[in-house]
């Protein structure tokens, strides 16, 4: 059931830390996130936009819906945590899979869409996006601890369309606070509801084994950054 328009913006916790892009010490990888469009009218969709963008020759696994014991990754894992009543359907990317062995990645900036359609009877006003993203990036021959933040948005309907995008905002979190959103997180309307396999993506491609890399990405895995 849709909720009504948020009426607590002014009693919210503390600002986010950053908004629309968050740039950790190290810089890798830059993390984006944002809302389309500004304003948009009942009956009309949404998106919510977020993107993992590593250095070059760093790449970041592929999403699933849960962080299954046993992997030699830790996959990314997008959480909505509340989205006022509105539907949202499963994370979608263009960016191709490439497979070695259980490894599944991303190279290069990979950017997942989260359609969140508005019901005809919507009433005008905010409706409050919250929830956490949780990836690992590695290169071929070392990892760095998986890691999260936790996002805020809304998506803001009113009676005309107003394009452009609305920024998230973004806190640190540790990847254990995603895997825990993910558990209790707000079911996919598409059907891909509960556990889901590595999110199979568009054109994957499969290449040889590389033990020493799935040696690293166990590794690193195993450092959840709780």
């Amino acid at each position: 059931q849709l909720g009504t328009p948020d009426q607590t913006a002014s009693v919210r916790p503390e600002p986010p830390k950053a908004f629309g892009e968050f740039v950790g010490r190290d810089r890798n990888p830059i993390r984006r996130g944002h809302i389309e469009p500004q304003v948009v009218t009942p009956g009309e969709t949404a998106k919510l936009i977020l993107t993992v963008a590593p250095e070059p020759t760093w790449h970041v696994y592929a999403r699933a819906d849960e962080a299954k014991a046993g992997l030699p990754f830790r996959p990314t894992l997008i959480a909505l945590t509340s989205t006022a009543g509105l539907q949202p359907k499963a994370p979608v990317t263009n960016s191709p899979i490439v497979t070695k062995e259980e490894l599944k990645y991303h190279e290069g900036a990979t950017t997942w869409t989260i359609e969140l359609p508005v019901p005809e009877d919507a009433k005008p006003g905010e409706y409050k996006i919250d929830g956490y993203l949780g990836y690992q990036i590695c290169t071929d021959k070392t990892c760095l601890s998986p890691k999260a933040l936790q996002f805020r948005g809304q998506v803001q309907v009113g009676p005309e369309k107003v394009a452009g995008t609305a920024p998230l905002g973004f806190d640190e979190a540790g990847y254990g606070s995603a895997m825990k959103a993910s558990a209790s997180r707000i079911a996919w309307s598409d059907g891909h509801g509960g556990k889901l396999k590595v999110d199979a993506g568009v054109g994957s491609v499969n290449f040889a084994s590389l033990p020493l890399m799935i040696g690293f990405s166990l590794l690193g895995g195993l450092i959840l950054n709780l």
